[in-house]
């Protein structure tokens, strides 16, 4: 196992376990348009945040379709989708307030995007 999915591993069981997990829930409902289901999470300054949880759900009930982490340079991405399709992407790490983000599968649009995650308050 690779030492990058190694620490994968270990940032998910601190992620389940941590009372430093943000509990309110920033939601950006103005949906992004994308091509590919892509993105880098950044805080507020921009500097990348790795090792994030990120969620692929189903914009109707909220279900979760898929789930991945980012990588140490804080990016991700998910199979393609069918155009037309509206989903969201939740992302979540200890110390930061999770974050859901609208999105909309377009032929024209975006290849990524950037999530910003805020510190827990």
């Amino acid at each position: 196992m690779s030492r990058l999915r190694i620490a994968a591993l270990v940032l998910a069981c601190i992620n389940a376990a941590s009372p430093l997990h943000g509990t309110q829930l920033i939601v950006h409902e103005k949906p992004i348009r994308l091509r590919h289901i892509a993105g880098t999470i950044v805080d507020r300054s921009g500097m990348t945040i790795p090792y994030a949880l990120v969620e692929l759900r189903d914009a109707a009930d909220q279900h979760v379709m898929a789930s991945t982490y980012a990588d140490g340079y804080g990016k991700f991405f998910f199979a393609d989708r069918k155009h037309g399709e509206n989903l969201n992407i939740r992302i979540s790490l200890a110390g930061f307030d999770p974050a859901q983000y609208s999105i909309s599968i377009a032929k024209i649009g975006k290849e990524r995007f950037r999530a910003v995650l805020e510190p827990a308050t």
